[in-house]
């Protein structure tokens, strides 16, 4: 969920310095006092790196001086979080291993889409269905397949962080023995998106048509249409 104060929050937070004054209320008026007072932003990461999009600076007396903070460079956001990161007189520690840190992110890891994966496609060639309906005695039922994308699948720019020694490998699992009557929509397989041993993603392969099973009526209008009529 993204808030609705965002950009509200990144402008406070990024902004180097603010000054305001102070007000008194006078009969239902305003007036200014005179004083002025000036804030300054001590996020010095701020102006480190192209991208540095917001953080903040913390310190307690356990856990030393902390930082949050985050960078994106075109399709890429990288979030940094230290604790105890440098003691009296180390405080500036902490902008240089962030910077450290968001470098090598930077120099070793791409975005990776899902929709860019590919896949042999003949795996999703129609299957057959048995007991099912044909126009013909003796012929074959088969259905088209396709892919139902989850709601975050479906979104073309999916995906996650990579390094270059990590990728997405499908891998489809599919139940090529189907039986009469088979609905249309019906999950006949899947293919998940593992990176090492874990499942990142996973969409359902599904019939595209429903195949009614052979019945009776079906062989008596075969019978009918094939033998009785023709000779009439």
């Amino acid at each position: 969920m993204t808030s609705p104060k965002k950009d509200e929050f990144l402008a406070i937070t990024r902004t180097p310095s603010h000054s305001f004054s102070s007000y008194r209320c006078k009969e239902g008026q305003y007036l200014e006092t005179g004083r002025v007072f000036s804030c300054h932003n001590h996020n010095a990461f701020l102006s480190m790196m192209d991208g540095a999009l917001s953080g903040k600076t913390g310190f307690t007396g356990k856990a030393g001086y902390c930082y949050v903070g985050a960078l994106r460079q075109q399709d890429r956001t990288f979030v940094v979080a230290l604790l105890a990161c440098g003691w009296p007189n180390h405080k500036t520690y902490k902008w240089s291993d962030t910077k450290a840190l968001m470098t090598y992110g930077l120099e070793n890891y791409e975005f990776h889409r899902l929709s860019e994966v590919l896949y042999d496609k003949n795996l999703l060639d129609p299957i057959p269905v048995m007991g099912g309906q044909t126009d013909h005695i003796g012929g074959t039922a088969y259905t088209a397949l396709s892919i139902h994308r989850c709601d975050k699948a479906s979104d073309p720019d999916t995906g996650m962080l990579l390094s270059h020694q990590e990728a997405f490998v499908p891998m489809l699992s599919l139940d090529r023995s189907q039986t009469a009557p088979l609905a249309a929509g019906t999950q006949v397989g899947k293919i998940d998106y593992l990176v090492g041993d874990q499942v990142i993603y996973t969409e359902s392969i599904v019939t595209v048509s429903s195949v009614p099973a052979i019945d009776l009526s079906w062989c008596l209008h075969q019978i009918l249409s094939h033998y009785l009529l023709p000779c009439a």
